[in-house]
């Protein structure tokens, strides 16, 4: 039921599912940079939301159309990202304008394919547009209805189009907000709505992040990074062959005007990462762009930082195949049995080793996975528009846009 035009045609995978009131879409990305792409639904009469299964977040739909008994969305994707896109009965006024945790409508709380929520059995209901502009779907037996004039087709941001129902166009990157400017949006009618912004920035924070490692894994309680280095590349042998969860803190000033959104991004992080801003939790972030909008937590003046990073066991594994093992292993590299001092509780005879595995899955010389908080880390500022419609796009492309500077 998901067909895509051009060059684009296995960028997305999605499911269907509807309910009494709903109709619900889930729609993943299968890149491994931005994807864009214009979406056309075969529902009508409904208004689009934006819900991310990652942080909880629902977002109205701000750019969109109804014509010819379909909606057709304009929608960014972080890099293997997803969303669902959640039609619900009402007007467009209706729809949250701003992006928010809470109000999950109790009626989607249980989607399935048993109950009111029924496995899609109506004929194909969802098309994209590639970046070439061919259509995989066909439009035959739908009646003609233009869009409504009010309905927003499409915002340029300077003039230039980041979003738009007509077409495809390449996904915004943070440079749109690199100078000051002006967001407008076009409604079908052709009228528009624009506010001026300001821009300040962003912040480089790659230096001095003192770094504490948990007690008993071999590295130091607590060593300062004067600039951000991957821990497998680390001089102290103790930080290279690192697995575990470490913790970086700094401070930092925040400049944030009353008219600035504020967003933390990480920019490289292997493997998960937490993020603390003065103590409170802001976001998970395992996958690009490792932004945070943190505007609720931050204070003028300075601020603390803190990012939870956790990477994968192999280097701990590598590392300790350069010490004599405590346990026998079979030729097959696997384990005769568990060491007795393991079945004991006890210290075990080579302390130097920090883990222990049934089998023996590599050598001393093979190469360590990145690791650590790679970045560059940036605080980035981005306008917080009056207009609740330029708001909400606003924001929409600053959670998605691509980040400009490496």
């Amino acid at each position: 039921t998901f067909e895509y035009a051009g060059s684009e045609r296995k960028s997305f995978q999605h499911i269907h599912r509807y309910t009494e009131q709903e109709d619900i879409y889930f729609i993943a990305a299968n890149k491994d940079r931005t994807p864009a792409a214009n979406f056309s639904f075969r529902v009508s009469g409904k208004v689009p939301e934006f819900w991310y299964p990652d942080t909880g977040v629902i977002e109205a739909c701000t750019v969109y159309k109804t014509e010819n008994g379909r909606i057709e969305i304009p929608i960014l994707f972080d890099t293997y990202g997803s969303v669902f896109v959640v039609f619900r009965e009402g007007e467009s006024s209706d729809a949250p304008s701003a992006a928010r945790e809470d109000a999950r409508p109790p009626s989607i709380t249980s989607v399935g394919r048993s109950g009111s929520a029924r496995e899609d059995a109506r004929p194909p209901s969802v098309a994209a547009v590639g970046r070439s502009g061919g259509r995989a779907s066909s439009r035959a037996g739908l009646r003609s209805e233009p869009p409504l004039p009010h309905q927003v087709t499409s915002a340029a941001i300077n003039g230039k189009i980041v979003l738009s129902v007509d077409k495809p166009v390449p996904p915004p990157t943070y440079s749109v907000f690199a100078q000051p400017g002006t967001l407008s949006l076009t409604m079908a009618d052709g009228s528009k709505i624009e506010e001026a912004f300001g821009a300040r920035a962003a912040v480089a924070l790659d230096t001095d992040w003192t770094v504490q490692f948990p007690e008993g894994s071999g590295a130091p309680a607590s060593i300062l990074f004067k600039t951000l280095t991957p821990w497998n590349e680390h001089s102290d042998e103790s930080i290279r062959y690192f697995s575990g969860t470490a913790v970086y803190k700094r401070d930092f000033e925040c400049q944030a005007g009353a008219g600035d959104e504020v967003w933390f991004e990480l920019g490289k992080v292997e493997v998960i990462s937490e993020l603390f801003i003065n103590g409170e939790p802001a976001q998970i972030l395992w996958k690009p762009p490792y932004r945070a909008n943190v505007t609720h937590l931050v204070r003028p003046g300075k601020n603390s930082v803190e990012v939870h990073v956790a990477n994968l066991w192999p280097n701990r594994l590598i590392g300790d195949e350069r010490f004599p093992r405590d346990f026998e292993v079979r030729g097959n590299g696997l384990a005769w049995e568990l060491p007795q001092w393991l079945i004991d509780d006890k210290p075990r005879t080579e302390p130097r080793r920090k883990s222990f595995a049934t089998c023996s899955y590599y050598k001393k010389d093979d190469p360590l996975l990145p690791s650590g908080l790679i970045g560059p880390v940036k605080l980035l500022y981005t306008p917080k528009m009056k207009h609740p419609q330029l708001r909400q796009v606003g924001d929409y492309i600053a959670r998605h846009a691509a980040t400009n500077v490496r």
